[in-house]
């Protein structure tokens, strides 16, 4: 799973100044002195900016059909890679709940734009990059004695969805979360994943839940307590932010994984072995169920 590098530099930093100085002049030289000063504006009331690597690619909502066709051809090895990666970042999503890429554990549209594929001239070729990552938790308790009803009720969508991955039929079986992923697709830029897509996207979702298992309590807790302050940013705000990222969230769903591994791989080595015949279904039927 790729994600561009990125970091945050703090406001009144040497190197901020240099940076919003450059951030000014091509604001000035591009688009005049007002802009310029309304960029100089918002630079001088933000605490801090996020520095992030440039990725040479798309999104997937700014890709038109002839696109998604060579990006997603059948005679592409690469194109279950990509379908496998962005089952790897499904997985993902559902461990942070973060609900603004592909609408596969919750009930809205998703937002494909964060996901890009880099450039078929770069290398490597199409590779799936995602972008804009957030981590939501779901507070467990309202007050002091209501538990919230939302917190058990996102963990057991997204177990009752790992399930459906392992124990539903054919391989390209559009499962419940697959079905809502294929739309947006249709939707977005009017490709309608093959079964073979769907059974690749399965692959990347069951071998990202094995994955997500082996992250130990330790290693969440190290990451959490170690992200490294900015130069320049107040240590106690940046800690504080870091406590919003709710351990215990985290932890739970980790245990979900935890709880489906050994059938998720034991699946997914199934699928794999399907998935390396010639013969593999390429159909371009749309689902019915949609």
């Amino acid at each position: 799973m790729s994600a561009p590098d990125a970091r945050v530099v703090a406001r009144g930093t040497t190197e901020w100044n240099g940076i919003a100085s450059k951030i000014e002049e091509l604001a000035k030289a591009q688009s005049g002195e007002s802009a310029a000063a309304n960029i100089s504006s918002k630079l001088k009331n933000a605490p801090f900016l996020l520095i992030m690597q440039f990725v040479e690619g798309l999104c997937l909502g700014e890709l038109i059909k002839t696109q998604a066709d060579r990006y997603f051809s059948p005679s592409d090895p690469d194109t279950r890679k990509r379908f496998q990666d962005m089952g790897k970042l499904i997985s993902f999503d559902m461990m942070v709940n973060n609900w603004d890429r592909f609408p596969y554990a919750w009930d809205n549209k998703g937002n494909i734009f964060n996901v890009m594929l880099q450039t078929l001239t770069v290398k490597p070729p199409g590779k799936v990059v995602g972008i804009d990552f957030s981590i939501t938790p779901i507070i467990k308790m309202i007050g002091t004695n209501n538990p919230n009803q939302k917190y058990e009720d996102y963990f057991n969508r997204i177990e009752s969805l790992v399930q459906e991955e392992i124990k539903s039929g054919p391989p390209g079986h559009f499962s419940t979360g697959l079905v809502r992923v294929a739309n947006s697709f249709w939707d977005g830029f009017g490709y309608y994943p093959t079964e073979s897509d769907i059974m690749n996207l399965r692959i990347g979702i069951l071998e990202g839940a094995v994955k997500i298992s082996r992250i130990t309590q330790a290693t969440l807790v190290n990451l959490l307590q170690n992200l490294p302050c900015p130069e320049g940013y107040d240590a106690g705000q940046w800690r504080l932010g870091a406590a919003d990222v709710s351990l215990e969230f985290l932890e739970k769903a980790v245990g979900i994984f935890q709880k489906h591994a050994n059938d998720a791989d034991l699946r997914k080595a199934e699928l794999r072995k399907i998935a390396d015949t010639p013969t593999a279904n390429n159909s371009r039927e749309r689902c019915l169920i949609c």
